[in-house]
């Protein structure tokens, strides 16, 4: 444990900070791409999500306009058993 602490712990196989920052050593350009490439998918992610929503609000609307129909048409056939008007 000459180097100072261990990432990880000793008895756990850890490796030194100096030992795990030469194997994370990434290049700025390869850093960006992959941040780029992480946002992307996260976007891609969120968009899905959204566009799943979406379906189900359209199904849940469309079943609510379907019911107000049946009932619209059950009103005006009871209307007319009786002779009410509208």
């Amino acid at each position: 444990m000459g180097q100072g602490y261990t990432l990880g712990g000793e008895e756990e196989g850890g490796i030194t900070r100096q030992q795990g920052d030469a194997m994370s050593t990434v290049p700025a350009e390869e850093l960006a791409k992959r941040q780029a490439l992480g946002a992307r998918y996260h976007a891609q992610q969120r968009i899905n999500e959204i566009d799943g929503l979406i379906r189900g609000y359209r199904a849940a609307v469309n079943l609510i306009i379907k019911e107000e129909k049946a009932l619209l048409k059950e009103k005006e056939s009871l209307q007319e058993v009786e002779g009410l008007g509208k």
